[in-house]
């Protein structure tokens, strides 16, 4: 089978979130199964360090209404894969220090730069003369594609069929309506059963009623965006389609996120012998100018927004530090809360670290180092962290959401002693609930014998990518 994968982010090229790491792990995964498989993606800044290879006269001109777009395209190997990874290229388009835009404000040309990206993808499918049988799109910055499929592109594409993957309802591309002259697709569209959305243009709407399957990250997931709270408005169309509305659990890259061959973490480890994990918590300890003891330590790694429920954290705060515990906390995102987290750092600086960057390296020391971590998100459509962390013996902490939902199961005496407890899960957007899970991660801590069986259950379970492939596989032949 023949199949483009298309995805804004593609790890380790660019990244922002989880759909770089899906954008990777999925296509090789699909690679190994014997699947054809090409990527593209935008040729952003810091996609230059990797040397992707130029494709001599592969300048194409498109139309972005009355402006016409010269691009071109370069192609580089998916890292320890036989996957071809195609980047388009406008300098002026793409090549920026950041993705999408600065700090929390979009870049105002978005629209047009990610309309030209996937009018691009389609353009060079034919200069390629790689017509699949399946185009995988991702997210907003790619929802137009299942529409230019059945509407100016049918008859090239006439026998490919789309699938679109929802990662988080929360971001549609909504624009204003006159934008639609920059696409090339007729106006028609513009109505209230296809791109329309209370007079804006929302892409993601267009994916959902002109995709062959939609699929989103976590079968709980699926179900909860059918609902008023989980759907940003689109609950209606989600209803109307729902019939061709599958939820897969993401995978993980376990080339990438395991202790056992971690070149990120001083010291490697396995569930039998974890050694190597209380050594990453010294070095993790030296790192936050931490005491190195027995005292549990927790971590937070994520975009700092509301999102993550990170106000689990600093509306307890003083409840959290008054325990004996440690916290370190790893992300960028909102400047209130970030500002927020650095004030509380300084009045509990024996307890409580806070690193406000984006850093790779220090994810997995801090993945590796840490015994719990905290993910009590108010949503999360899958979630990647949590799967890191079972991998890793680091005990999550979650709310019973998406993907967390689907992926940890609580833990108490009994569940962990028959192998099926793996962390601590709490229901409600609660702090009461929120802290008394804090409070039986603690008494489990300080029961060894029942700790390390908590952390041979989280370690022995299996997210690879292969068995989500195979899912992604059956979807993909029953179209």
């Amino acid at each position: 089978m023949n199949i483009v994968f298309v995805s804004s982010e593609v790890f380790p090229f660019s990244k922002t979130g989880g759909l770089a790491d899906v954008s990777a792990g999925l296509p090789k995964a699909l690679k190994e199964l014997g699947e054809t498989i090409k990527i593209f993606t935008p040729y952003y800044k810091c996609c230059e360090k990797y040397n992707p290879q130029f494709i001599e006269n592969s300048k194409i001109t498109i139309a972005i209404g009355d402006n016409f777009v010269d691009v071109y395209l370069y192609i580089a190997k998916l890292p320890n894969s036989d996957v071809d990874v195609y980047f388009v290229d406008n300098k002026q388009y793409f090549f920026r220090e950041h993705l999408y835009g600065v700090g929390n404000d979009d870049y105002q040309d978005n629209f047009s730069r990610f309309v030209l990206f996937q009018r691009a993808v389609l353009e060079y499918c034919k200069f390629l003369d790689f017509i699949p049988d399946v185009m995988h799109t991702n997210d907003w910055q790619t929802a137009l594609i299942p529409v230019y499929l059945k509407t100016i592109y049918k008859d090239v594409f006439n026998k490919t069929k789309s699938v679109f993957t929802i990662h988080n309802m929360a971001y549609q591309g909504l624009f204003w309506v006159w934008d639609m002259k920059l696409t090339g697709l007729p106006f028609s569209l513009f109505n209230w059963r296809e791109l329309e959305y209370y007079g804006k243009l929302n892409l993601m709407k267009g994916a959902l009623v002109f995709a062959d399957m939609i699929t989103t990250v976590s079968p709980t997931y699926a179900r909860e965006i059918l609902s008023e709270n989980f759907a940003y408005g689109l609950q209606t169309v989600l209803e109307e389609y729902r019939y061709k509305l599958r939820g897969i659990v993401n995978g993980v890259d376990y080339n990438e996120w395991s202790p056992e061959t971690d070149k990120l973490i001083p010291y490697r480890y396995s569930k039998f012998n974890l050694e190597g994990k209380h050594q990453n918590k010294r070095v993790l300890c030296e790192r936050c100018n931490f005491n190195y003891d027995d005292l549990p330590l927790f971590a937070f790694i994520g975009r700092l927004v509301e999102q993550k429920g990170i106000k689990f954290i600093t509306e307890t705060i003083d409840a959290l530090m008054s325990k004996n515990l440690r916290i370190v906390i790893l992300g960028t995102g909102d400047k209130g809360i970030e500002n927020h987290l650095k004030y509380l750092e300084s009045r509990y600086y024996d307890k409580l670290r806070v690193f406000i960057l984006f850093n790779n390296e220090l994810a997995h020391l801090i993945e590796a180092g840490a015994d719990l971590y905290l993910m009590p998100s108010l949503f999360e459509p899958c979630g990647l962290n949590q799967l890191y962390s079972l991998k890793y013996g680091t005990i999550p902490i979650v709310r019973r959401t998406g993907g967390l939902a689907d992926t940890v199961n609580n833990a108490v005496y009994d569940s962990i002693m028959r192998g099926v407890g793996t962390g601590f899960v709490f229901n409600d957007i609660d702090n009461g609930q929120f802290l008394e899970k804090i409070d039986r991660a603690l008494e489990t801590y300080w029961n060894k014998e029942l700790w390390y069986k908590l952390i041979d259950n989280a370690m022995s379970q299996d997210w690879s990518w292969s068995a989500s492939a195979r899912k992604y596989l059956e979807i993909y032949r029953a179209l």
